[in-house]
């Protein structure tokens, strides 16, 4: 079951972060995802469903914010501290048509695939249709083509 988080608290959470970090950047689109690293070489749909209760279990929450010039994955707090905590990984905007590998949308979850740089894989991001407008929103901005 999916946690139906604060939209506007997160949204400004994850600005108050970006901007620790990255001072003037203002995240456009924030969304929760549960995000599971895909490694090189593991594009099967047999093998990713075989090996998907693993990944699942492995999977941490995650938020992703899109910027003007980056895309930025935070890790959350857990139950103590809710919200986007730490930046995992950011994303460089300048590939357009390489960063979102697949999007696409589901009755209970949509799902994108995010390429990872340096050859490290992919990041497959599950969201939850409570988040389905934001996720419209970043696939559109990244790939100028809309979810389906």
């Amino acid at each position: 079951m999916a946690v139906r988080w604060d939209k506007e608290r997160v949204r400004e959470q994850a600005a108050e972060e970006i901007a620790r970090s990255d001072p003037g950047e203002r995240p456009l689109v924030t969304f929760h995802a549960i995000g599971a690293s895909r490694p090189p070489g593991t594009r099967s749909r047999l093998l990713s469903g075989v090996v998907g209760t693993l990944r699942r279990t492995l999977s941490k929450d995650c938020f992703v914010s899109l910027t003007e010039r980056t895309v930025v994955i935070h890790a959350t707090g857990g139950f103590r501290y809710p919200g986007p905590r730490t930046r995992v990984h950011t994303l460089l905007r300048t590939d357009h048509g390489t960063l979102v590998e697949e999007a696409g949308r589901g009755r209970l979850y949509s799902h994108v695939r995010l390429a990872l740089p340096y050859g490290e894989g992919s990041l497959e991001c599950q969201v939850a249709h409570y988040w389905q407008p934001e996720l419209d929103r970043f696939v559109e901005e990244l790939t100028g083509a809309p979810v389906r």
